[in-house]
């Protein structure tokens, strides 16, 4: 992350080990312990029933948000295509109880790393309402302020992010090297600005599922995005496609 003022930069800092903390004890799968890795292990022969953390529970909700939103593009939540139909994920929010049909697959932290850049920059404007910072978790990223002082303090090794930065988007997700989906083999990088970091990478996982469909796709939900083709020549006969609601400038 990356932060204006020293002091900002402190209590944003503060707050982001406490998410993220947070985020790698129920999400790691690297760890046989984490609550996520017990629920997969213990529903991989059988449906289960069982209440889960605030945390999980709310990651769950911003994947079946972004599989919404996305029309089921982008889907961090698979079921089992050994179910014979009907089966369904069931949670519910408020007694955070949750059911999984067998042999469900939940693949969760880049959706938790979206919803914790919100959620992370949601309790920094609350600590500081004139916070100048950018939060990056992962592909993700939160930010408020200027521009160019956001980019100054990310420095050399995020210039990634300035294309999103410098045209006002304040919630995005910035994808590149592709490695799974069609867009693989189309797309170098993809960006993609919505109102939420939640819901910028389910529109940016979709392109990855789309391929050369991606620019039509985007452009229908209102999404707005910048696409830069594996190439260019051959495909679209330039070096980036934008979507309207993308500004047109060249970094």
């Amino acid at each position: 992350m990356s932060a204006v003022d020293p002091l900002t930069r402190m209590v944003a800092e503060s707050i982001a080990d406490e998410v993220l903390s947070d985020l790698s004890w129920v999400l790691s799968t690297e760890r046989p312990d984490s609550e996520l890795s017990l629920l997969l292990s213990l529903s991989s022969d059988h449906a289960l029933t069982a209440q889960i953390s605030p945390t999980l529970c709310a990651v769950l909700e911003a994947a079946q948000r972004a599989q919404a939103v996305s029309s089921g593009w982008y889907r961090p939540i698979r079921l089992s295509r050994e179910l014979t139909g009907g089966e369904i994920v069931e949670l519910d929010t408020r007694t955070r109880r949750l059911t999984l049909p067998r042999g469900t697959e939940l693949d969760l932290w880049d959706i938790g790393c979206a919803r914790a850049a919100d959620r992370i920059m949601e309790r920094v404007q609350e600590a500081d309402p004139f916070a100048s910072l950018a939060i990056v978790v992962g592909s993700s990223v939160s930010a408020v302020g200027a521009a160019w002082e956001i980019s100054e303090a990310l420095g050399e090794d995020l210039t990634v992010l300035d294309p999103a930065l410098q045209r006002g988007a304040r919630a995005f997700a910035v994808l590149c090297e592709q490695t799974r989906g069609v867009g693989a083999e189309v797309w170098d990088a993809v960006a993609v600005s919505a109102d939420s970091a939640v819901d910028a990478l389910a529109f940016a996982g979709s392109a990855e599922e789309l391929g050369r469909m991606a620019p039509e796709w985007l452009e229908t939900v209102g999404a707005q995005a910048e696409l830069r083709p594996s190439r260019p020549g051959r495909l679209f006969g330039r070096r980036r496609v934008r979507t309207a609601g993308w500004a047109a400038k060249d970094m």
